[in-house]
């Protein structure tokens, strides 16, 4: 972000390196990793140890905005690489930035989680209102038709009868239709 922001050449080279300074580390400490992986794989570690600690894919070294700028826009549905939540005690006095990245991903996917309850009640509830809709402009063609009956009007009579049916028809499928995604609701709910 530093890179794109800058105005002048010299910001922008001063920036790209940066950029290198921090591949570079990243660089070191994936070999340092890979060497010492390699070191526990020959001393034949548990099932534990093999879940905790799972070989550095190249495609997981690149930066992502989630840990770099947690408050980035597009990111809602990110997720982190696993080296983020493996529990490592670093000692020390000052090792406070850990908990509070996990604190801040915890909130945000707490946030997430929230956003979807609240996204999916209110889909069940536009379904039902949906459906109502359909009910009343239903009955209140249906209405119209015994009105226009008892004026003895029979085309429109017929018009508002035939108003009534599709409204009801309409009713019907958005009932079964919606019945049936509920159904699909329940069994992602449970899971």
């Amino acid at each position: 972000t530093t890179v794109r922001q800058a105005k002048s050449q010299a910001l922008k080279t001063q920036a790209w390196s940066q950029v290198t300074s921090v591949q570079q580390v990243v660089s070191l400490h994936t070999s340092i990793y890979t060497k010492t992986r390699k070191q526990m794989m020959q001393l034949e570690p548990g099932q534990d140890q093999l879940q905790k600690y799972k070989p550095l894919l190249q495609e997981q070294l690149k930066i992502s905005t989630a840990v770099s700028d947690p408050n980035a826009q597009g990111q809602r549905n990110e997720s982190l690489t696993w080296f983020w939540s493996v529990k490592v005690d670093l000692g020390g006095p000052d090792h406070s930035w850990n908990e509070e990245f996990y604190q801040v991903h915890w909130l945000r996917a707490k946030a997430l989680r929230d956003q979807w309850k609240e996204e999916m009640m209110l889909v069940q509830l536009e379904m039902d209102w949906t459906c109502n809709f359909f009910l009343w402009k239903a009955t209140q063609w249906g209405d119209r038709m015994q009105e226009s009956l008892a004026e003895h009007l029979p085309g429109h009579a017929c018009y508002s009868g035939r108003q009534s049916q599709m409204y009801s028809l309409l009713a019907q499928d958005a009932q079964a239709a919606f019945q049936y995604l509920q159904s699909g609701f329940i069994e992602a709910r449970d899971e």
